[in-house]
């Protein structure tokens, strides 16, 4: 009920999402990064998608330190805005695929992982 909550806010403009993938602390440690993003970030995201056609992602990269008293870096990369027409999904104004599940977890995790490298850079 709550994620059902959630999604209508998303929908109307009334709330932002924040999806973190699976990081050091968990049972995906040792899993790459594609599969550290769960499946239904994807689901979500293409839910919204066919509610109004178009959702804006922004990633947020937690960089974390050794050092004394450090809580971590946080990055903010550029928006990733999904659009969808018809058939197609459109990424940050260019058709790249198929609008399905798979195609939108492929392109959140090729997004996600530039603004990690992009994170660890700075």
């Amino acid at each position: 009920k709550s994620m059902k909550r959630l999604l209508i806010e998303f929908i109307k403009n009334q709330s932002n999402i924040f999806f973190f993938p699976e990081g050091n602390n968990s049972a995906y440690i040792d899993k790459p990064f594609e599969e550290k993003l769960q499946p239904g970030a994807a689901q979500f995201i293409r839910t919204a998608l066919s509610a109004k056609n178009k959702a804006k992602i922004i990633p947020i990269g937690i960089i974390y330190t050794n050092e004394k008293n450090s809580l971590g870096k946080i990055y903010i990369s550029s928006p990733i805005v999904l659009e969808r027409y018809k058939n197609t999904l459109i990424c940050n104004g260019k058709e790249h695929s198929k609008y399905d599940d798979q195609s939108i977890q492929d392109l959140i995790c090729r997004e996600m992982k530039t603004s990690i490298a992009r994170a660890k850079s700075s």
